[in-house]
């Protein structure tokens, strides 16, 4: 995916100064020197916001004949090192360093560097992308035509959180993926502290992606995941809006479960992340058939503003206070995070026991729906998916005026 381009730029440009080194040492026939013992590794989270802070613990390296092992570290945006423990010494000057990161959008580098006397130091890098709600995505409202497709009133969850919202032949629909983790809900012990997970497992990206939710949190109604007077697009809400985009009105789609052509581009946005040139919707021929300036098949009218936020594969781990062992584990969630910047997905309301076309009953294991766009194609897909370890985004909706006495 693109975010990481920019860290692979900089491994790319420190692999040929290895090279550059290599090369000189070989021209000067100088000695090689032993390698140390171990893996150095430091833990920092991939998306955080402004000034977040971050403790840099590099450790893991072992000096051969047991002398003691210098640490220092470095961050693009400071202008100094930081030296934790001297080469030889038998102990830290500081064991760790917490850093404030800047304030502002971009992508930084931490570096921690072991070394000793006689041998090859190591180095670890490690990337670290600011963001921010209000800045991150840009360009969100680019080929937006309110006078076609209105704006809303917005709406706000239960934790607060904000969102834009248009009307679209009498539903309106949340402009963002939803961001709700549940924060008035005491679910600790049972299945998790929150609801959904966030992308890359990093809450800073929580409000940027949207949280990306099973089937089994979406259905259960403990959780009433959407606000209040809103609900998860079912079927039918899903064909109006597809006859609403496709302007066909006499040839309009009949089907709920149906594929739906043509109307992905003008439900996407040419948005980018962090970035004036990180475009988030990978290139393809569709998106601008006239290979111009304008990726004018990517139209964004709709002003529905979808990402490729990509999904997850979500798994769960139990934690234990071992002094209270009498107590009931935290279940702790993890996510593995797939198709970002060329797959955007979203929940819909209904299982595959909903859709009499297809012949199934509940008791032929029925599954999940959920709609889909992929890069390559203008067309809003359909498939089922897993109920317990799937993730995906949700955009709430709501019949508003005529549509709410239907």
């Amino acid at each position: 995916m693109k975010i990481s381009k920019i860290a692979m730029t900089a491994f790319a440009a420190a692999m040929m100064a290895a090279a550059i080194v290599s090369c000189k040492k070989d021209d000067d026939d100088t000695e090689t020197l032993p390698s140390l013992s171990g893996s150095l590794r430091f833990e920092v989270k991939e998306y955080l916001g402004k000034k977040a802070t971050v403790t840099i613990e590099p450790k893991g390296v072992i000096h051969p004949e047991g002398y003691g092992i210098g640490y220092s570290c470095s961050a693009s945006w400071l202008e100094e090192d930081i030296v934790l423990k001297e080469e030889g010494s038998s102990s830290f000057i500081e064991e760790n360093k917490t850093l404030t990161l800047p304030d502002e959008i971009g992508t930084y580098t931490i570096s921690c560097t072991a070394s000793a006397s006689g041998y090859y130091s190591t180095t670890s890098t490690r990337y670290v992308t600011v963001v921010d709600p209000e800045e991150s995505l840009i360009d969100m409202k680019l080929g937006y035509d309110a006078t076609k497709y209105p704006e809303g009133k917005g709406v706000a969850d239960r934790d607060g959180n904000e969102y834009g919202t248009v009307i679209i032949d009498g539903y309106e629909w949340m402009t963002s993926n939803l961001a709700y983790k549940g924060k008035d809900l005491k679910t600790a012990g049972t299945i998790s502290d929150s609801l959904g997970i966030a992308y890359a497992n990093c809450d800073a990206m929580s409000e940027i992606f949207g949280r990306y939710y099973t089937w089994n949190e979406i259905s259960n109604p403990e959780y009433d995941i959407c606000p209040e007077g809103w609900e998860i697009p079912d079927a039918e809400a899903w064909l109006n809006l597809a006859d609403a985009l496709s302007g066909n009105d006499e040839a309009g789609y009949t089907d709920g479960y149906a594929v739906f052509d043509g109307i992905a581009g003008k439900m996407m946005v040419d948005a980018k992340f962090n970035s004036a040139e990180n475009f988030m919707w990978e290139y393809e021929r569709w998106m601008n058939p006239e290979f111009d300036d304008f990726r004018t098949g990517l139209s964004g009218v709709s002003g529905l503003s979808v990402i490729p936020c990509g999904f997850a594969s979500i798994s769960s781990y139990p934690v234990y206070d071992t002094s209270k062992p009498d107590q009931e584990p935290v279940y702790i969630k993890t996510g593995s995070f797939d198709s970002a910047y060329e797959f955007a997905a979203f929940w819909t309301a209904n299982t595959t026991s909903d859709n009499t076309a297809a012949g199934t009953t509940e008791d032929s294991g029925a599954k999940p729906y959920y709609r889909y766009i992929h890069k390559s194609d203008n067309k809003l897909q359909i498939n089922t998916a897993s109920d317990t370890s799937f993730g995906a985004p949700i955009r709430c909706v709501k019949a508003v005026g005529n549509r709410q006495t239907e």
